[in-house]
């Protein structure tokens, strides 16, 4: 556990300010979002094929409660409100890559999490954590 906590202290790295070559924040976001605009858009598609899968997928969903919605808001307030340079203390994230990223990660984010709730899974990465107790009052027993 005590190296858990390590990882966890030592967290406190920037960013990078080097990415491809690129120096500049708004170099290094125009890179990741050419990028990504490359990915989407890289699998062509028929309109029909998408329409039936989208029904399908909907016919499939069974008693979803509209009222549990995770919204952009929810999530850029969410993100708003993380302190800096804090980390997973497991595949090395940090908060600073939220803290940094253009909002339109916020919607991705907002449908990853949406697309959980409604088919009721989460990955394996998404379910470890790290639980670090916390001493409370002065004679509290560290063992």
């Amino acid at each position: 556990m005590r190296g858990e906590v390590k990882l966890i202290r030592r967290a406190g790295t920037c960013c990078s300010s080097n990415v491809d070559g690129l120096t500049g924040p708004d170099d290094i976001a125009n890179s990741f979002a050419a990028k990504y605009q490359d990915l989407y858009t890289s699998v062509l598609y028929v309109m029909s094929d998408m329409a039936k899968i989208r029904d399908e997928i909907e016919h499939s969903i069974i008693g979803f409660d509209n009222n549990c919605v995770i919204g952009v808001c929810e999530v850029l307030q969410a993100v708003c409100r993380l302190k800096p340079g804090k980390s997973d203390g497991y595949v090395g994230l940090t908060s600073d890559y939220l803290l940094h990223a253009c909002n339109e990660l916020c919607v991705h984010v907002a449908i990853l999490f949406m697309g959980l709730l409604v088919h009721s899974c989460i990955p394996e990465d998404l379910s470890i954590s790290t639980v670090i107790p916390i001493r409370k009052g002065k004679h509290a027993n560290m063992t």
